[in-house]
C-alpha cells in the first residue's frame, strides 16, 4: 500500500475507499467489461468471501482504492476464475456398465500382483496372504456383500 500512498498522496488515500471489484469477463476482456460489482472492505481485511451475482460465468477480482472523484487505483488483479453452474448437470446420456464382482476382485488382485494383505517376503498361502477369489475377510463372499454375482455401478 506504500506505492498507492505515494501515487495518491496520504490525504487522498485517507479519503478513498478500499474496494474489491468483481468483473465479469465471460464475454469480454477486463478493460472492456461492462458488468462490474464493487464491494467495500475495511482496511484490516486479509480475506473476503464473495457471493457472485451469476452462475456459470468467468470473473476476475481487482483490489484497489476508489477515490471520491470516481477514479479507481488498481493495487492487484487476480487470475480469471470460472464459477460453475448451480445444481445438477442437465446431461442425461450417461451409460452405466454392469460389472461381475468376482471378475472385478480378480482384476484388482492382478493389478496389485498378490492377494489382499500379502507382502513380497510372504509367499501366498501364509500369514497375511488374504482371502481367496470371491472372498472377503471373515469368510464372507462377494455375493454376501452385494447380494449377487453382478452389480450395476
Amino acid at each position: 500500500m506504500d506505492t498507492v500512498a505515494q501515487s495518491l498522496g496520504m490525504e487522498r488515500l485517507n479519503s478513498s475507499k478500499r474496494i474489491l471489484r468483481l468483473i465479469d469477463v465471460t464475454e469480454s476482456e477486463a478493460a472492456s467489461a461492462t458488468r462490474t460489482y464493487d464491494i467495500e472492505i475495511n482496511a484490516y481485511a486479509n480475506n473476503w468471501y464473495l457471493r457472485v451475482p451469476e452462475q456459470a460465468r468467468t470473473y476476475i477480482i481487482e483490489l484497489g482504492q476508489l477515490c471520491s472523484d470516481g477514479s479507481f487505483n488498481l493495487v492487484v488483479r487476480s487470475n480469471s476464475v470460472c464459477v460453475p453452474r448451480a445444481g445438477i448437470s442437465p446431461l442425461s446420456d450417461e451409460e452405466w456398465a454392469t460389472v461381475n464382482t468376482d471378475e472385478l476382485i480378480r482384476l484388482s488382485r492382478e493389478s496389485v500382483g498378490r492377494g489382499f494383505g500379502s507382502s513380497e517376503k510372504e509367499p501366498a498361502g501364509q500369514t497375511g496372504a488374504g482371502p481367496g477369489p470371491g472372498e472377503f475377510p471373515g469368510g464372507l463372499s462377494s455375493a454376501s456383500y452385494l447380494g449377487s454375482g453382478s452389480v450395476d455401478l
